[in-house]
């Protein structure tokens, strides 16, 4: 939903303490004429084991990345462990509960363990909880967006957010965007600017270099398959993912493509010698969060362990992407110009009248 200048209001609903007791509600501005600097942070996989909702180290990330100042946090996907079970939100809620002390957005991804339910193989297609945790009404503002795959505008960046679990066939590994979320995609897609920065963000990666997971390795062609030509196309610069938890960062035809799943979920091993690694990508098995800052020129991305100990670091120039001129600064620059001809108009009459 990119547009010139817009003011939306995102409500995160904290719904239920006890059966009938409100937790809160949560409201930020968002606004596409916020400040041109700014700093946000991506990761995700945070979610427990067994019975536990969220991994304890949670709570350590959010304390670290709360030390950066950021002014919005992107989840990548797999908040909790079973999120078709409303209480494990209320332990995601408490392990965030910073965030909500500092008035900061939290934009959610839609990943597979956000549609588990207290019978594996029974799944919330619908990601009941999930939205009755999350409300992005006030985002929704286009044909074709829901809660599940969205856009929104801030800073001179504009973030997608799409949903890898809408058609995955759990049985031959593979993934197919459903036809409303790619026109819907491909409509925003059609509406940004050359000027603009593009943020994607969904769970499952393109590119996966998990140790000996064909599995993995399977979903990753088949997601590549959907978005990458498209993502090629239209000029994207930035791409978050989770599912595997670990830190792996590539670059593909000028893409930038960053797997953060290192948010508190048992950790997965990166192979460099699995298929779809290539020279130049670079990876780290370890709990991180990325943090993005972002000025007119560049866009740095520095990932750090639960300590604030670096990783990784790497820019992104924006050379391409300078702000379009606001309309009120053209009226004025033409209204300028208009009175400069009009000026020597009337000097160069002067002139020719005391000539005669």
């Amino acid at each position: 939903m990119p547009q010139t200048i817009k003011t939306t209001f995102i409500s995160i609903m904290l719904l239920i303490l006890t059966t009938s007791t409100p937790l809160g509600i949560m409201q930020t501005r968002i606004d596409a004429q916020s400040p041109l600097g700014f700093t946000f942070i991506a990761y995700g996989d945070t979610r427990g084991g067994g019975d536990s909702a969220v991994a304890p180290i949670h709570s350590e990330i959010v304390t670290a990345y709360m030390q950066q100042n950021p002014d919005l946090i992107i989840h990548t996907g797999d908040m909790v462990n079973r999120g078709g079970i409303w209480n494990q939100w209320l332990s995601f809620n408490a392990s965030i509960q910073p965030l909500w002390d500092a008035g900061i957005s939290l934009f959610g991804v839609v990943g597979n363990h956000e549609k588990y339910t207290d019978q594996w193989d029974v799944f919330d297609e619908n990601f009941t909880q999930y939205q009755r945790f999350f409300n992005f009404s006030n985002v929704i503002d286009t044909p074709g967006e829901t809660e599940l795959h969205y856009s929104f505008d801030f800073g001179g960046v504009h973030f997608i957010i799409l949903n890898t679990e809408d058609y995955f066939d759990y049985g031959t590994e593979t993934y197919n965007c459903s036809q409303p979320q790619m026109d819907w995609l491909i409509n925003d897609l059609a509406h940004t600017q050359p000027s603009d920065f593009i943020v994607a963000s969904y769970h499952r990666p393109a590119w996966s270099v998990n140790q000996n997971r064909v599995d993995r390795w399977s979903q990753a062609e088949t997601i590549c398959h959907e978005f990458h030509q498209l993502f090629v196309q239209y000029d994207i610069d930035l791409v978050f993912h989770g599912h595997d938890h670990y830190y792996y960062r590539c670059v593909r035809d000028d893409i930038y493509y960053v797997v953060s799943g290192g948010g508190g979920a048992s950790l997965y091993t990166p192979d460099p010698t699995a298929p779809h690694w290539q020279e130049g990508d670079v990876a780290n098995r370890t709990y991180h969060y990325c943090k993005i800052d972002v000025n007119p020129t560049q866009v740095t991305v520095t990932v750090m362990q639960p300590d604030n100990t670096a990783i990784d670091f790497f820019a992104i120039n924006r050379s391409s992407a300078i702000s379009p001129i606001p309309i009120e600064l053209q009226l004025i620059i033409v209204v300028s110009l208009c009175g400069c001809i009009l000026l020597i108009g009337v000097i160069i009459y002067l002139v020719k009248r005391r000539q005669w």
